[in-house]
């Protein structure tokens, strides 16, 4: 994160629902690191988004059977 703030992290299925929250409140800025744990998650593609300062990014990403 480029400055402190508001934050939210979560894992999004293909559609762009939300399935789980990864994190979430007031963060320092700089490099952080989440963990997504597989339970109950299903081979398939998903979606990471960080919503930050007004701005979110996406990063898709593929769990393998």
């Amino acid at each position: 994160l480029a400055s402190a703030g508001e934050a939210s992290l979560e894992l999004l299925d293909l559609q762009g629902r939300s399935l789980r929250s990864l994190a979430a409140g007031r963060l320092p800025a700089g490099e952080h690191t989440a963990w997504i744990e597989r339970d109950g998650l299903p081979a398939g593609i998903y979606w990471v988004r960080l919503r930050a300062a007004s701005q979110s990014r996406a990063t898709r990403f593929v769990i393998l059977p």
